[in-house]
């Protein structure tokens, strides 16, 4: 349905029913009205909140008002620029097939194509000696998704997905000490 209304006015807000939604996003092109009916909506109920932010000058100051999520759509398509980038240029020489920033760019979730045998193939998760700060977070293997554990292993055909902290990973290989 849509409503031709305005968007900041809790009444309208209240009549659409914001106090039974489990999730608010905020999508004006003003940040201040995103942040104040950001705000609303979380006095009103525990729902997810999730605010859209232009301007990134002040968003250390936004910390204190415990907002749930705040995005920017600049950031995010410059993240998606520079995974593709990154996976594109490392795709010569390695089997990336996509790369994602995570928490504020300081983790970085890599997705990988077991294309060879390799030294992390056909042996035990367990008996890998990963790198500090490396988690092998999922395995994709013949339409099925494998919560992996230490008995686990990556066979060719396999998509892998590597969660660190580490930005030098080009390569499976590069998980190991």
């Amino acid at each position: 349905s849509i409503v031709c209304a305005d968007g900041t006015d809790k009444n309208v807000l209240k009549q659409e029913g914001l106090n039974d939604v489990e999730a608010f996003i905020t999508l004006t092109g003003i940040d201040e009205e995103n942040i104040i009916l950001s705000l609303f909506a979380t006095s009103l109920k525990n729902t997810k909140v999730i605010t859209k932010i232009n301007h990134l000058n002040f968003v250390d100051a936004l910390k204190d008002l415990h907002l749930d999520s705040i995005v920017n759509p600049e950031q995010i398509a410059s993240n998606l620029i520079i995974s593709y980038i990154r996976a594109y240029s490392n795709a010569i020489d390695s089997n990336i097939e996509v790369l994602y920033k995570l928490c504020n760019d300081r983790v970085e979730g890599l997705g990988f194509v077991i294309k060879a045998e390799s030294k992390i193939t056909n042996v035990p998760l367990k008996d890998l000696k990963l790198k500090n700060n490396v988690i092998i977070a999922g395995i994709y293997r013949k339409g099925t998704v494998i919560r992996p554990n230490g008995n686990d292993q990556i066979c060719i055909g396999d998509s892998v997905v590597i969660i660190t902290k580490d930005s030098k990973i080009n390569d499976i290989v590069d998980i190991l000490e």
